[in-house]
């Protein structure tokens, strides 16, 4: 990861106010008796509100939700699956509150369905001097991480130090956030890696190339797929499929279909296969699954609710430890919310 390239990429583009913008992920559906949920643009013309503390400190920063659309059109179990600073958690679901849909339809009829939005929360200008200063922070960490032997406890400094300037502006917010995706990645277990991939993800990287977000994404799939996280990483790749690379055949081909055949491949089989998980200190978990059927084996703490959120279904059931759970296809793409006391730990067996 090239490091001192990210910053002049960056440090180029000051905003000189705050902006909010959301974007939704589309979720594929094949069946023809099913339309999506569709928003009214009309509830969402008073837009976000910004935090008065990050207008104060000029922060920036984004948040993921997932939440479900109910009969009636209206938002309800929202579960945050991502964010970068955790002040515009609040003023993002206050913005999901206010949006109305027109609900799903499932031959004809109104069903629960779930959407997932990225919220984006824009900075402002920073005075140059701050701007100095983050520079200078950067520019150690960069030089101490590309060390043969680096140490991991002053990198931390650094980090720290990026962290208390990062109202630098958008831009510096996405360095900061690829920065510590770089440090998770040399130093931090799979799992760490993982969401600090999301975390970069979700922010879409500020105003960084688009080759290298893709290579974000590149990365986000690939340990997806090394944790066993094959569901996880099918979804990353869906919107992806079309986007085109050269070969040298001078044909295209999408850049993911190798690995997406290879995870439809995987779900046709008789194969099972598991990936660990953990509650967050919010209590909860988001996962997909590829199999219909699976278990939740190797428990360490204590789960108390599975909330399953499909394109045709809403559904919440107590854990039983002793069960296993076989979920029909009819109820389509599926999110699963695994619920708890923090830091419970387990693995979820597919097939």
């Amino acid at each position: 990861m090239k490091l001192a390239s990210t910053l002049a990429i960056c440090s180029s583009v000051l905003f000189t106010a705050h902006s909010v913008c959301a974007s939704d992920v589309v979720i594929d559906n094949d069946d023809s008796g099913y339309v999506a949920a569709e928003l009214n643009s009309e509830s969402t013309k008073w837009g976000v509100s910004y935090p008065g503390q990050a207008i104060t400190t000029n922060r920036s920063g984004a948040v993921e939700l997932v939440y479900i659309v109910d009969i009636s059109g209206k938002p309800t179990e929202m579960v945050v699956s991502a964010y970068t600073d955790g002040m515009f958690i609040k003023k993002a679901i206050q913005a999901v509150k206010k949006f109305r849909f027109a609900p799903a339809m499932l031959n004809g009829d109104p069903v629960p369905s779930f959407k997932r939005r990225v919220f984006s929360f824009s900075g402002r200008q920073l005075n140059s001097k701050v701007v100095k200063q983050f520079d200078k922070y950067y520019q150690l960490f960069s030089q101490e991480f590309s060390k043969s032997e680096s140490d991991p406890e002053l990198l931390q400094k650094h980090l720290g130090r990026m962290s208390g300037m990062r109202q630098a502006n958008p831009s510096a917010q996405a360095i900061l956030n690829h920065v510590k995706m770089a440090y998770a990645n040399k130093y931090l277990p799979l799992d760490k890696r993982v969401a600090a991939s999301k975390v970069a993800d979700i922010y879409r990287l500020g105003r960084l190339s688009k080759s290298r977000k893709l290579a974000v994404k590149r990365q986000l799939i690939s340990q997806l797929v090394e944790a066993g996280r094959y569901a996880d990483a099918a979804e990353m790749i869906k919107p992806w499929r079309s986007y085109t690379s050269s070969t040298r055949g001078g044909k295209n081909k999408g850049i993911f279909a190798q690995t997406l055949d290879e995870i439809e491949q995987l779900e046709r089989s008789e194969m099972s296969f598991s990936n660990a998980f953990e509650l967050t200190e919010r209590g909860h978990v988001l996962r997909n699954w590829l199999k219909n059927r699976f278990t939740i084996d190797q428990l360490e703490g204590q789960l108390d609710d599975l909330i399953f959120r499909c394109e045709t279904k809403f559904y919440r059931m107590k854990f039983n430890l002793e069960q296993d759970y076989r979920v029909p296809e009819s109820w389509d793409y599926c999110n699963l919310q695994i619920s708890g006391t923090a830091g419970t730990k387990g693995r979820l067996i597919e097939g």
